[in-house]
């Protein structure tokens, strides 16, 4: 079967400071979540199982099913989470009317799902690696950084909170694909305009008041001549106007487009490298399923430390520090 994948740098700084905190420095981050008396998986299971107001969610910590490895400096394992605060029913697949095959859920109940993680800190540097799995069209990240926060809080015992902040891994191959992939719509928008633009058209506002979005959606069947000129025009950086005024208004605008990829899945490529890390990829690997239909634990660690090793140089290309 297949699952996806996300995959981060991440960085930890204290709030309020602007530069991350180095790897080197002591106490040795790695060591605190793998080794400590409170590790990370015993903080989670002493302080965050059970519910979690802020999330809406409930997480358990299976009994097994989590690995670390000191030459490598990675920890992985499962976190099963799920939302509450709905009702459900859940019926019989073949005969959902049978009323005496249903189960109801309260809101005070939460459908537990096993989302697999990979944290790889290394020796120098300050960006770790970071990948989650994705169930169900659902992830972790926001979980995950708020238990980590509280983690670092925990051990570091200070007023000031921590920060994680992330950037996406975005592959060659994976902007490859969304270049080559049909593109649905092209969307343009402008959070301020020139002040004269906005004095002819816009009244009293001021250029600060609105921002202004255009899409353009371009229609199946176009046929394959007229979409290689439609990707011509929207990679040049020429968007579509001759009226100078429509230039004027779109010229700082952010660029995105919506292309289709293999399998007719959708994403959207924003235009113009500085804007890269904006793209939150999602990656299929290949892994075999549990006797529950979900990833099993030795399979998604095998595929993705597959994955990290398939894509090594992709990383050093990007300053990753890791290995």
């Amino acid at each position: 079967m297949k699952t996806t994948i996300e995959a981060y740098t991440i960085t930890v700084r204290r709030k309020r400071e602007k530069d991350p905190l180095l790897f080197s420095d002591s106490p040795d981050i790695y060591d605190l979540m793998a080794h400590d008396n409170v590790s990370f998986i015993k903080y989670i299971d002493k302080n965050i199982t059970g519910d979690l107001p802020a999330e809406k969610m409930t997480v358990r910590i299976p009994p097994k099913d989590h690995s670390h490895n000191d030459k490598k400096r990675y920890l992985c394992g499962i976190i099963e989470t799920g939302y509450y605060g709905k009702e459900y029913e859940a019926v019989d697949k073949d005969d959902p009317k049978d009323e005496t095959k249903k189960i109801l859920l309260g809101k005070s109940k939460a459908i537990l799902k096993p989302f697999f993680y990979y944290i790889q800190i290394p020796r120098k540097g300050n960006k770790a690696l970071l990948i989650l799995e994705r169930v169900d069209n659902n992830g972790i990240y926001p979980l995950l950084r708020s238990i980590l926060i509280s983690f670092f809080n925990y051990h570091f015992q200070v007023e000031d909170l921590y920060i994680i902040d992330r950037n996406a891994v975005v592959l060659t191959s994976y902007l490859k694909k969304l270049k080559e992939g049909r593109y649905n719509s092209l969307s343009l928008s402008a959070n301020s305009i020139h002040t004269d633009a906005a004095e002819r058209y816009f009244g009293g506002l001021n250029s600060e008041d609105f921002t202004i979005e255009l899409t353009m959606k371009f229609k199946n069947g176009m046929g394959e001549i007229k979409e290689k000129k439609v990707k011509e025009m929207i990679n040049s950086g020429k968007f579509l106007f001759d009226s100078p005024d429509l230039n004027a208004i779109f010229e700082d605008s952010t660029k995105k487009v919506t292309a289709s990829i293999a399998g007719g899945k959708t994403r959207t490529l924003y235009l113009g490298n500085e804007n890269k890390n904006i793209i939150h990829p999602y990656y299929e690997i290949e892994v075999k399923d549990n006797e529950k239909g979900f990833s099993d634990y030795s399979s998604i660690k095998k595929a993705t430390k597959l994955f990290i090793t398939n894509i090594l140089n992709s990383f050093k290309n990007a300053h990753l520090n890791i290995l």
